[in-house]
């Protein structure tokens, strides 16, 4: 199943989506960050009281805020402190395989002075993995 989303990825992000205006991709984007803000108001804690359609009130967040709030931030209820044991481990022994109840999690690089967790489930993993190589493999 996981390489037909990474496949169908490849297919929508090489030959669907495809903006003829400026105006075309800004409508996919509103379009696209509406579905994603009630997403999150109907499953993160933190963003439950928000107004999707009042996008210029919602609060920026930066890595510090994300990471401060990050158990009720994110969806589908994982631990920071105990994601953040296995990403550190995951580092140290460099086998990247191990996951926190189903979902993949790692280190940001920390460029910004602060290292940060990601998540990923094997879902977002093929979506993520469809896109480059369709942004990055010739034409030909």
């Amino acid at each position: 199943m996981g390489i037909l989303i990474a496949i169908k990825n490849f297919i929508e992000v090489r030959w669907t989506r495809k903006f003829k205006t400026r105006d075309d991709l800004t409508r996919y984007q509103d379009k696209m960050i509406k579905k994603q803000l009630l997403f999150m108001k109907n499953n993160s804690p933190y963003y439950k009281n928000i107004d999707i359609d009042k996008l210029d009130e919602i609060e920026i967040i930066d890595k510090k805020i994300m990471m401060d709030n990050f158990n009720k931030m994110n969806t589908v209820g994982i631990d920071r402190d105990e994601a953040l044991k296995v990403a550190i481990e995951s580092e140290h022994t460099r086998d990247f395989e191990k996951k926190y109840n189903g979902i993949s999690v790692g280190l940001s690089s920390g460029t910004s002075g602060h290292r940060g967790l990601f998540v990923l489930s094997d879902k977002e993993t093929m979506q993520w993995a469809g896109a480059v190589l369709a942004k990055l493999l010739p034409k030909r």
